[in-house]
């Protein structure tokens, strides 16, 4: 009988620290599975900021091209006249800037 309680014994002890361990050594799994997600959240993000950054660079130059062309080749054109397109291109240019801003936290 006294055995059996000895057996006993063990066998509780290691129900108890078997999932205890398991609980500790899950934990320092998880924290590598949430730095990888985070890390492929800023690799996303850093994609979308150079798409971001692209697009409004050639938006900017193409409304200075409109606004240079307007300027040397179209006779009675006013500045004006082509503020609309200027503040236009200013605030997709910066769009880049205002995004990068926005994902590294600068």
């Amino acid at each position: 009988m006294k055995k059996a309680t000895k057996t006993f014994t063990k066998s509780a002890i290691f129900a108890v620290a078997i999932p205890l361990m398991a609980l500790l050594f899950s934990d320092l799994a998880m924290a590598q599975v949430a730095t990888s997600a985070a890390s492929k959240v800023n690799q996303t993000l850093n994609g979308f900021l150079y798409v971001v950054m692209s697009v409004g660079i050639a938006l900017f130059t193409a409304a200075l091209v409109l606004i240079g062309y307007k300027f040397a080749f179209v006779e009675g054109t006013k500045f004006s006249d082509l503020k609309g397109v200027l503040i236009g291109g200013v605030l997709f240019g910066a769009a880049g800037a205002i995004a990068g801003f926005l994902v590294t936290g600068a």
